[in-house]
């Protein structure tokens, strides 16, 4: 491990290095949010640069005398490699790593994994860099493991926009951190599990709209407006908005805002109005699943009570002038032998067209996980044979989880990759983009606005050329849409998009993110085989009765989960759950059993 050199100027570098998949970002990529943001807690005797690899190769990166990582579970392997080129090129330097994959394999007790850093930070990092820093420059030896309180976000300073703009061209958007915290107890979500963390805690919206102003200046168009739900404080997303709104109004400004929103925002249509003519275009929804019983077996209670009002909330967010990328879910021990058939038809219903599917995962330190761990049905150890391999030659499956479903996994297996074949199935596709566009266009709720949107097709070209790896992306997509199927539902849904040209041209913008979205699938997931899924089930031989017997939820550590063992939304949370698996035992002893789901 190195030290600062001398009295010379100390140098820190953020390196950003995540996993990226390029059909997955379109080719696209963000500003890497936590390097701005903690830049600009960095002590003034230290000089700050900040290289992003989707951009920046590792082994251009000049040296320093500390290298910053941050990132998530699934951005491992790519980090990893750029500390193996870093440490190589500067071996006395001094490497830290922080950010949710260190909270999350410190929950998962896998920090050894993570040995090859000389620090670690879990939590906040805006007091505790500094001050890791400032014990550096006088000669300490900070720990290695720096467990960090939460820091106030509503304390938090401005991004470091004068790092940004010498390079913010090459970013499709920025991004806005404007709360953190989510009031719901959802039982497979790790937002819940954070110190603190089961209530929103709110950016100051006069730095919010600094912020938006200052990406406009140097031309952003585009903002995420990243949060864990924007209306977990009401009262405060109103007020959010209303500013934007005011200086939206008074400037002139046209922006294109994306935001994480839980579906109970359907019954605020006031604020939905409002968020329209502010800029908003779309929203991140976690919608999860169309069967009621494996909605309230996970406690996402504002998600209604049965699939014809979450059906009815979507269509009435979309009505407005929404697009709506929702998140949809396999797995849950309450999906039925129809939940592949159960979801194509509410995608249709709901007109979403946007979408890509994934298993049920069990996230450390959550209550699934507890449960799950309890109950025998953790897949810990997932050593493969080619774990010491580098990532380009590792064999990547594209369907895995760490959970033993309740489903048989041939069952999960050939129900995934037809559902597959059939959502992507041109009819299927026109029929959902067909139902967007009608819920838009045939409401009285339409509220059109500027044409700058997330599915801008010339920004969204610019990109796709920007690298070799992108353009050949580009060509698998045109390759994989030039089919008479599917060329025909794309010149029927561009039909849909001139009938409505006048009244709003910004139907392009939900045309090129429904295409976007499709190519995708058919990107990711073509020719579908058995060995592209990591997916196990129970045993034959094990006792069912066991998943029953667990639902006392006896652990005392459960109790880590609210703020208290009294807590009364983590006892109606568990009580939604119960009930959930109570009526999911009755099932499975009077109406199914495991031979009804055989393929």
């Amino acid at each position: 491990m190195g030290s600062p050199v001398g009295n010379s100027p100390r140098v820190l570098a953020f390196v950003h290095a995540p996993m990226v998949i390029d059909e997955q970002s379109f080719g696209v990529r963000y500003i890497p949010l936590w390097a701005y943001t903690l830049a600009a807690y960095v002590p003034d005797d230290w000089n700050v640069s900040i290289y992003d690899c989707t951009r920046d190769a590792p082994s251009a990166i000049p040296g320093a005398d500390v290298f910053a990582f941050s990132g998530i579970n699934q951005d491992l392997e790519t980090i990893l490699q750029a500390h193996r080129v870093l440490k190589a090129r500067y071996p006395d330097a001094i490497f830290i790593l922080g950010g949710p994959i260190c909270w999350s394999f410190d929950k998962d007790g896998r920090l050894d994994d993570l040995a090859v850093f000389d620090h670690l930070f879990l939590l906040d990092g805006e007091q505790a860099l500094p001050d890791f820093l400032a014990a550096l420059s006088s000669g300490q030896t900070p720990p290695r493991v720096i467990r960090a309180d939460r820091f106030p976000i509503g304390g938090v300073r401005k991004l470091r926009f004068d790092l940004l703009q010498p390079v913010v061209k090459q970013y499709y958007g920025g991004i806005v951190e404007v709360s953190r915290g989510c009031p719901f107890l959802c039982e497979f979500c790790d937002i819940r599990v954070l110190p603190n963390n089961n209530e929103a805690h709110n950016k100051d919206v006069a730095l919010i709209v600094s912020e938006l102003q200052e990406y406009y200046a140097l031309g952003v168009r585009r903002v995420q407006l990243a949060c864990d739900n924007f209306v977990g404080d009401l009262v405060w997303a109103r007020e959010c908005v209303d500013a934007i709104l005011a200086w939206v109004e008074s400037t002139g400004a046209k922006m294109a805002l994306y935001t994480w929103a839980t579906v109970n925002i359907s019954r605020m249509p006031e604020l939905l109005v409002k968020m329209r003519r502010a800029g908003f275009t779309t929203f991140f929804i976690g919608v999860e699943s169309f069967n009621a019983n494996s909605i309230l077996e996970t406690a996402k209670v504002q998600n209604m009570n049965d699939s014809s009002q979450l059906v009815s909330a979507l269509r009435s967010i979309q009505s407005f002038g929404f697009i709506i990328a929702p998140g949809l879910i396999f797995g849950f021990d309450s999906d039925p032998p129809s939940m592949f058939d159960d979801m194509i038809m509410g995608v249709q219903d709901a007109g979403l067209i946007g979408g890509d599917p994934t298993f049920l995962l069990a996230l450390p330190g959550t209550p699934l996980y507890d449960r799950m761990k309890r109950t025998d049905r953790l897949v810990e150890d997932d050593s493969d044979d080619d774990a010491d391999l580098p990532l380009h030659k590792k064999r990547v499956s594209k369907i895995e989880s760490n959970i033993r479903y309740l489903q048989p996994g041939q069952f999960l297996v050939r129900g995934f990759t037809d559902f597959m074949r059939r959502f992507t199935d041109p009819q299927v596709m026109y029929t959902r983009f067909r139902t967007h566009m009608l819920v838009m266009m045939e409401s009285p709720n339409f509220i059109p606005v500027h044409t700058v949107g997330y599915g801008g097709l010339g920004e969204y070209f610019k990109f796709q050329f920007a690298s070799w790896r992108s353009m050949g992306v580009t060509a698998e997509r045109i390759l994989r849409l030039a089919r008479p199927r599917i060329v025909w539902a794309v010149i029927k849904a561009a039909g849909l998009v001139a009938r409505y040209w006048r009244r709003y041209p910004a139907a392009r913008n939900h045309f090129t993110f429904w295409l976007f979205v499709w190519s995708n699938l058919l990107v990711k997931y073509p020719n579908l085989r058995e060995e592209d899924f990591k997916i196990q089930s129970l045993d034959e031989d094990y006792r069912l009765d066991k998943l029953w017997e667990e639902m006392s939820y006896a652990d005392p550590a459960l109790s880590a989960h609210g703020r208290n063992a009294d807590n009364v939304k983590v006892a109606s949370q568990l009580r939604s759950t119960q009930g959930a698996i109570a009526r999911l035992r009755d099932v499975w002893g009077v109406k199914y059993g495991r031979s009804d789901f055989d393929t």
